[in-house]
């Protein structure tokens, strides 16, 4: 499965959290009752394994030109959780970046 094919609505989407159950509260990306994924957690959650899951996010990185961070995970977080962020942004770059 595909990030692309996981935030299919703004439902599917958190800030401030990997994942969240339906009820909105914290959980893990491996959890199963997990509703909802930030950005990460969607790659944490499609992408298990740990080279395939570093280059997504080396290419989100580039596409929201952030690759100069040290701490990759913390730049996706980041934007992410940007206060002005919305799912539609989260939508077309995963569209966008085919992940």
């Amino acid at each position: 499965m595909k990030v692309k094919e996981l935030l299919t609505s703004a439902s599917k989407w958190t800030i401030r959290a990997m994942a969240r159950d339906k009820s909105d509260v914290q959980c893990t990306v491996e959890d199963s009752d997990v509703f909802c994924f930030c950005l990460l957690g969607a790659i944490y959650h499609c992408y298990d394994d740990y080279d395939d899951r570093r280059s997504v996010v080396r290419k989100v990185l580039r596409a929201i030109n952030a690759d100069h961070f040290e701490d990759k995970e913390l730049a996706v977080t980041v934007w992410n959780d940007h206060p002005d962020r919305t799912f539609q942004e989260v939508k077309a770059l995963v569209e966008r970046l085919d992940i």
